[in-house]
């Protein structure tokens, strides 16, 4: 059986080398394809000449029938790719070196063109520690995928100039269960000097012009569309003056499930990757938003979303998690010549405020979680103990042990934004190490807190406004900032006055430009119905008139509600993953029509699927509408809501809706009476306006302005 084995992988050796010749011997990438050189490129250290001295995790001989040069790591010789290092899953290799000024790691990898066609692909993981740390001070991780040509990188360790350094390279199976035919090949790995880095600087020349990208849906379900009409979109947003597209990456959604080992949905990885081969295709860039709190996941995670994020604090295992999601998201990106950035968000770590308001006091619970998260040490190492007992007002205190969380009326409020603020800069030092510049958006909203006098003051978030290892720091924009927000209209030049005095105290603080990643000119939400509004006829002034304040201040917006959108409260409404989310019987079945899933109901079949938690306001009118289509003839739809029922007749294939009135929504049920499709199902009572474009993507009354302020800020 082995010899068979290896007579097939000799034919296989053949015929990949006759395949190279034919495509003009272009197995091997140029390394130009992701660096430039610039100025004189020399090789300061090669791992194959040196791979005598290197360290190695896992290596061992092996029978060479098995792997034909006896080893799990070997230095090998290969026609196309020269003196390589092939390495199996499982295993790793380690180099000590000095960084000087100017140096980078270069290398090429690729599946071994003789096994291409038995492995089922592999994870290669580069990491740079200092020395004397076990933290990577640099991560990354590149999916090999058989079959594919030499992918060459480049490594920048500016970082790490002056210091002594471990290099590791490492590989598993990707996830993947077959561990036959995973041999990578590193080719040509070596530390050059004289090599500039190109991938890193796309978009860096441009002022971003950002919309939003949630397809025809809206955040919280937006990864479970099919994106059947995103070639039309991104053309359309190109077409209103747009050079970039944001998207949100929820946490949960891309890692459903924290453990050893974490799991990924590889189903979102492959529509993240999908949407950025279109971004390319379309010459648009694609900034990220990391770690966005909410999806309709939950059903399909181990874990409440909102516990991770506190426990993101002080749980070492979560915190790994994270950092490897990171780093997943940002290799799936960085694939693409459309990454022009990325951020993470202080508003997804908020729920630790309001969980320390419900601790707080002077009780043993709260003593725990203090303890627990850190913050006791936090206050114990940054304040002595008469300064403590009068910030708590408290002189029962004499020890770390008995410090609590205190109470807002107390001023050891203070020192909690303090502790929180330390940690979001630390966050971000360390999800940096995994996606290169990665920013994050600041609360610029101030918060109250007391002074020694028991009077009420502002608390300013500005020590997180630096967002160091960024070029920008970002931040949220709406018209109510500032204001007195009692349901007050104002004039585009107050409001223009107040932008310009909001980004300048953001700059003040930081010393760098603001990209303004939500940039709200204009808010329909319900709960915030009594913050200043633009005067309605004056929002289009307001707007063509920010150019200059704009220019002068940031370095780009975004717009939320690119295209106006339905809070739904439905789950995989589109079918796009099958019928997870929904409870089904088995007259259900996802059939594949015209490049689309949509599901078959026979006659008497049902589906169902809870909405319990997700309707914000949960008394008055709530809408279902979907699309509908007859097999041969007519059917009928029951819907039903509360016990509640509507009836819809579908004659012809089309959109139908259906109303209920009632409160504390819970299961919507749709049955069938015959047999039909039906499909892009949308539960909702609101319906978030940008007034750029409605839910059906017609134009709307502000789109003519907002191409205008595009055009002002793309042609300077």
């Amino acid at each position: 059986m082995k010899s068979k084995r290896l007579a097939v992988i000799f034919i296989s050796f053949i015929l990949s080398c006759a395949a190279a010749y034919a495509v003009g011997q272009k197995v091997v990438l140029p390394l130009s394809h992701r660096g430039d050189t610039g100025g004189s490129v020399k090789t300061e250290y090669s791992f194959a000449d040196h791979f005598d001295s290197l360290s190695f995790d896992n290596r061992r001989e092996v029978d060479t029938e098995d792997i034909p040069w006896g080893s799990t790591v070997a230095r090998i010789q290969d026609e196309e790719a020269g003196t390589s290092i092939m390495m199996v899953q499982g295993t790793g290799l380690q180099a000590q070196y000095h960084v000087r000024e100017n140096e980078c790691i270069q290398w090429s990898h690729a599946i071994h063109p003789w096994v291409s066609q038995y492995s089922d692909g592999m994870t290669l993981y580069v990491r740079v520690y200092a020395a004397g740390s076990e933290e990577a001070g640099l991560r990354r991780s590149y999916t090999v995928k058989p079959g594919d040509t030499y992918t060459s990188v480049v490594l920048p360790l500016d970082a790490f100039a002056g210091q002594d350094v471990t290099i590791s390279f490492s590989a598993d199976n990707g996830g993947n269960g077959d561990e036959s035919g995973d041999w990578l090949v590193l080719s040509r790995l070596n530390i050059m000097s004289g090599v500039q880095e190109s991938l890193t600087e796309n978009g860096k020349e441009a002022y971003w012009v950002s919309a939003h990208y949630f397809a025809d849906a809206w955040p919280a379900n937006m990864w479970d569309s099919e994106f059947e009409d995103i070639d039309t979109d991104l053309r359309q947003i190109k077409e209103d003056g747009f050079n970039s597209i944001i998207l949100i990456v929820p946490w949960r959604q891309f890692q459903p499930v924290i453990g050893r080992p974490n799991l990924y949905n590889n189903d979102a990885f492959e529509k993240l990757d999908m949407i950025l081969t279109k971004a390319d295709k379309h010459q648009l860039g694609v900034i990220l938003r990391v770690g966005y709190t909410w999806d309709y996941y939950q059903n399909r995670g181990n874990d409440d979303i909102i516990e991770r994020y506190e426990n993101i604090v002080n749980d070492r295992q979560t915190l790994d998690a994270w950092i490897e999601y990171v780093e997943r998201v940002y290799s799936t990106a960085a694939a693409h010549e459309s990454l022009w950035g990325g951020f993470i968000c202080w508003e997804d770590f908020w729920n630790l405020t309001a969980k320390m308001k419900t601790m707080s006091g002077k009780n043993e619970e709260s003593k725990r979680y203090a303890a627990g998260i850190g913050f006791s040490r936090y206050m114990a190492e940054h304040y002595e103990l008469e300064e403590i007992r009068r910030l708590y007002d408290d002189d029962g205190l004499y020890s770390e042990e008995d410090l609590y969380i205190p109470t807002e009326d107390k001023q050891a409020f203070r020192v909690f934004y303090e502790f929180y603020d330390g940690f979001l800069n630390e966050l971000l030092a360390y999800s940096q190490t995994a996606f290169p510049d990665l920013s994050m958006e600041v609360r610029v909203d101030d918060d109250w807190i007391v002074n020694e006098d028991g009077e009420n003051r502002y608390y300013s978030h500005s020590a997180t406004y630096q967002c160091s290892g960024s070029d920008y720091t970002a931040i949220m924009y709406g018209i109510p900032m500032g204001m007195v927000n009692n349901g007050e209209k104002v004039s585009w030049k107050k409001a223009l006055s107040k932008t310009d005095e909001i980004l300048k105290k953001v700059i003040q603080g930081g010393g760098k430009k603001v990209f303004i990643d939500q940039f709200l000119y204009y808010d329909n939400t319900q709960v915030f119905s009594l913050n200043a509004q633009l005067i309605e006829d004056q929002i289009d002034d307001y707007l063509v008139r920010s150019a200059k304040t704009l220019r002068k201040y940031t370095t780009g917006y975004g717009i939320w509600v690119y295209r106006d959108y339905y809070m739904d409260t439905i789950a995989n409404g589109s079918f796009a993953d099958g019928l997870n989310g929904w409870v089904t019987d088995a007259g259900a079945a996802v059939k594949r029509v015209d490049g689309n899933n949509k599901c078959l109901l026979a006659d008497r079949a049902r589906i169902e699927q809870s909405v319990s938690g997700k309707v914000t306001n949960t008394t008055g009118t709530i809408t279902c509408r979907l699309d509908a289509s007859i097999i041969e003839k007519e059917f009928v739809l029951k819907l039903s809501m509360n016990g509640e029922e509507e009836e819809i007749l579908v004659a012809e294939d089309g959109t139908y809706y259906a109303s209920f009135e009632g409160d504390d929504w819970d299961i919507l049920t749709i049955s069938s009476e015959g047999e039909g499709f039906v499909d892009n199902i949308k539960l909702y009572n609101f319906c978030q306006q940008g007034l750029l474009y409605d839910v059906d993507g017609n134009e709307g009354e502000l789109i003519g302005a907002m191409r205008e302020l595009n055009g002002k800020m793309t042609d300077q």
